[in-house]
């Protein structure tokens, strides 16, 4: 593949077109997403594309966008969680069912001092139904903050869905 698009990505003036074009794809836009995560992709000074910065953020943006579709992606969006990333948390959210090492990873986050990064797990825990999982009990009971975050993002989440648009 052509570094153009990856180039693209470098870019805030261009990479919103440039993620569109890879939400376009569906589907066919997960290996070039892989490549971005894993660091596959590199300029042509052989630095991987998610060491310069835009182009992971619009990779994990476009994984939470791609929905069910990215679900390959989960093992390399739950290496960036485990990174301390609150958009990698989101993005797990969106994939409609989760792994059980990716449920662990999002309950370990529950108790993060990092309040973006407790609350996205929260709300990917929540929205794949996995609150009641046994690791979300587990770290629920043993932590008045995860307690909290699975609480707040709960209401939060359900005044959401009620609220007009």
């Amino acid at each position: 593949m052509s570094n153009a698009l990856f180039e693209r990505l470098l870019s805030t003036e261009t990479m919103i077109d440039a993620e569109r074009e890879l939400l376009a794809r569906g589907a066919a836009a997960v290996p070039v997403l892989v490549s971005i995560l894993d660091g596959t992709a590199k300029n042509s000074f052989g630095v991987a594309y998610r060491d310069l910065g835009l182009p992971l953020r619009c990779a994990i943006e476009a994984a939470s966008r791609l929905g069910p579709q990215a679900k390959p992606l989960e093992g390399l969006l739950v290496q960036e969680l485990l990174r301390g990333s609150s958009p990698a948390a989101n993005a797990l959210g969106y994939l409609g069912g989760l792994e059980q090492s990716s449920v662990d990873a999002l309950a370990a986050c529950l108790d993060s001092r990092d309040s973006d990064l407790a609350m996205e797990s929260a709300a990917a825990l929540i929205r794949c139904n996995e609150v009641d999982h046994a690791a979300v009990v587990r770290a629920t009971a043993q932590s008045a903050r995860a307690a909290k975050n699975i609480a707040l993002m709960q209401r939060h989440l359900q005044h959401e869905q009620i609220a007009p648009r």
